[in-house]
């Protein structure tokens, strides 16, 4: 390992903990309704009934009403701590915390359980402790993801550029990225999709550099852990299609056919399932989202089929484009609390230059792509295909709702950071081709600087609106 690599992941983990440190208790999006199932596992030994258990601990709505948390997310959502909260928390009877009550503001019962099983055993490690060191070291596992995404972005980009100067760049990028340093300390499946999605990237170009099929196997295996994460996700195994040799495409694309085809009927047949075979269906909701799935390809087959789609997306496009135009950007490079902080607005009109400059960049190596390695152009083809295909996932999941309902749901922005990684080295990739091959230490340099400089801003936003909370 370089040594500039150990550096940087030593700075990575101070700065990790100044922000868990800064960040107060629920103050990450869905962070209660995530700890809560930790904690049901933690305490019973299995993961909750997806539809019909008890989740929320006594515990929990103590801690709430201690730290003002209003689980109706009613905004203002930071409304401070009480007096004393500490001392408070400590004083909680144990037993509260194996005591499930109703709570109608529960969330994430459907998600994909591997989150919740990996972090589990933090929780267990200090379970006789106070709620405080449960909850902070359920929140540490979340640290221990970024560091690790962050070595596998820096190997992922030394596979792209083979410079250790670029890849050092891109990985600080990925490092020190506002929103990604907030979500990435909380108690949130996020940074644990982040880190898999970057391992997958890293197998996927590792594959396309050795031609070897343990590569391959290990990037599908990723691929399908990766749903078991975020449902967005199941994205990630169907993109290996365009790299395997066109002579087995012939296998590949009628068992595609085929795989549609049984999406098409899954809705009815689940529905079945689940009225006459109620542990089968346990099992599917415990394990994925396979109905989730399912009726969301049905959906989308019946308006592709009708043409009905087309124009349901022109509306789409005509309602959401504004609100999507004015938040997406903002929100993907930093925003804290229930989207309720931001960073200064001078920051995202500096990162919107940046990035026009890096979209340049990028243009003009379009045209001199030709002349570049067949090797260097997959990578760059097979990046450019996993992260457009993942935003093209979440366009599509706020479409079906709004399709559906007319609702505006809205995108945001850590949505998109699953494939941080690969955008980060699309934007160190642009900008290098701004310059001339013997200033690229320098570039790096300057990227790595402001990178850090970026994410000071944020920790001080994060600061100036939530204030010191443990005095």
């Amino acid at each position: 390992m370089p040594k500039a690599l150990k550096v940087l992941l030593v700075v990575v983990l101070i700065k990790s903990l100044a922000w868990m440190g800064l960040t107060p208790i629920f103050q990450v999006p869905d962070e209660p309704s995530h700890f809560s199932i930790v904690q049901f596992i933690a305490e019973k030994g299995r993961r909750p009934h997806p539809r019909r258990e008890l989740v929320t601990s006594q515990e929990a709505l103590t801690v709430s009403s201690l730290v003002n948390f209003n689980w109706k997310i009613v905004h203002p959502v930071w409304l401070g701590y009480q007096s004393n909260w500490i001392k408070a928390i400590k004083n909680i009877p144990q037993s509260d915390r194996s005591v499930f009550l109703p709570n109608s503001q529960q969330k994430s019962l459907k998600r994909p359980p591997l989150y919740y099983f990996l972090a589990t055993p933090f929780y267990l490690s200090v379970k006789s402790q106070s709620f405080l060191w449960r909850f902070f070291l359920v929140r540490f596992f979340s640290v221990l993801a970024g560091l690790a995404t962050v070595y596998l972005a820096y190997q992922t980009a030394q596979l792209v550029f083979r410079r250790l100067d670029l890849a050092m760049a891109a990985a600080a990028l990925v490092a020190f990225q506002p929103t990604l340093s907030f979500i990435g300390v909380g108690v949130h499946y996020d940074p644990l999709a982040v880190l898999v999605t970057t391992a997958f990237i890293f197998l996927s170009l590792n594959f396309l550099k050795t031609r070897k099929r343990p590569w391959f196997r290990w990037s599908l295996a990723t691929g399908f852990l990766a749903v078991l994460i975020k449902p967005d996700l199941i994205v990630l195994p169907f993109t290996l299609v365009f790299l395997v040799k066109k002579n087995r495409l012939k296998l590949i694309l009628p068992a595609i056919f085929v795989l549609v085809a049984i999406l098409s009927l899954l809705p009815a047949a689940l529905t079945s399932l689940i009225t006459s075979n109620n542990f089968l269906s346990n099992q599917l909701l415990y394990l994925t989202n396979l109905n989730e799935y399912a009726y969301h390809a049905q959906f989308f087959l019946e308006s592709l089929f009708t043409g009905k789609i087309f124009f349901q997306f022109k509306d789409y496009l005509a309602a959401t484009a504004p609100g999507h135009l004015a938040q997406v950007f903002p929100w993907y490079w930093g925003v804290f609390g229930w989207l309720e902080a931001t960073l200064p607005l001078w920051v995202y009109r500096l990162l919107k230059l940046v990035v026009l400059a890096a979209a340049a960049g990028l243009a003009a190596l379009g045209f001199k792509l030709a002349r570049q390695t067949k090797l260097f152009r997959r990578q760059v083809g097979f990046l450019g295909l996993v992260v457009l295909s993942h935003l093209a996932v979440v366009v599509l999941n706020d479409f079906k709702i709004f399709a559906a309902s007319g609702e505006i749901y809205g995108i945001q922005g850590r949505y998109l950071l699953p494939v941080v990684a690969g955008q980060m080295i699309f934007l160190v990739l642009g900008l290098s081709q701004l310059v001339a091959k013997k200033h690229y230490p320098v570039l790096s340099r300057l990227i790595i600087a402001a990178a850090i400089g970026l994410n000071l801003i944020g920790l001080a936003t994060v600061y100036q609106y939530f204030g010191w909370v443990w005095s």
